[in-house]
């Protein structure tokens, strides 16, 4: 009978083990150094290390994003509206865009874009360049702009649809980061022929593509 309780307290034991490597508190800051995760979901709370990789990249990927960004603006020619750090008056209309603080940006922009945009299942030269157009023209778009590169590249044809999908996904496996950046140069390009208002951002959109 001891025998089995000694077996039974080891078993227990590893499996806490496994789970404890596999898992990792989420007391760490979350997107800024003032917002954790526990402070955001209350109590304690647990992610895969995977996960906490995933959030720092994204960290370091959303810093580069709001380099081009900048602070409140109200052109009349951009299509947005009114806009500060890239969230515009036209996609959420409840929010005080002219009082939005950096990190709701930052917040919104991990949940609304980052986790539905999938780029952190594309291949990691890809994962700032697409997720940046992303921000910048909208997922459907970026999407169709990175299908369209696909095609190109590859010898088969994905669907053009503008979702992100397993297919998608596996096509990017070839791709590589300058030709959808090409593809992205192309679409501003023809997004100023359709509308020449437009040009007026054309370098600015051109440098920031470019990554520069």
């Amino acid at each position: 009978m001891l025998s089995l309780r000694i077996t039974a307290v080891l078993t227990f034991s590893c499996i806490f083990i496994w789970l404890s490597s596999g898992f990792t508190s989420i007391r760490y800051e979350y997107i800024d150094n003032n917002t954790s995760w526990t402070s955001r979901f209350g109590g304690n709370a647990f992610i895969r290390k995977s996960e906490e990789i995933s959030i720092m990249e994204f960290n370091e990927i959303i810093e580069k994003v709001l380099e081009h960004e900048g602070g409140y603006v109200n052109d009349k020619d951009d299509l947005g509206g009114e806009t500060k750090y890239g969230i515009t008056k036209r996609f959420y209309p409840h929010l005080d865009i002219k009082n939005l603080t950096r990190e709701q940006a930052k917040e919104i922009y991990y949940q609304d874009y980052w986790i539905p945009s999938k780029a952190k299942s594309l291949p990691k030269e890809l994962r700032y360049p697409y997720f940046d157009c992303v921000v910048n023209t909208g997922q459907r778009r970026a999407v169709k702009i990175l299908q369209q590169a696909c095609n190109n590249k590859n010898t088969f044809e994905i669907k053009e649809d503008g979702l992100i999908g397993a297919a998608t996904i596996s096509a990017c496996k070839k791709l590589e980061a300058d030709r959808f950046i090409s593809y992205r140069i192309l679409f501003y390009s023809l997004l100023i022929s359709d509308n020449p208002t437009q040009e007026k951002f054309w370098y600015g959109w051109y440098k920031r593509a470019k990554g520069e």
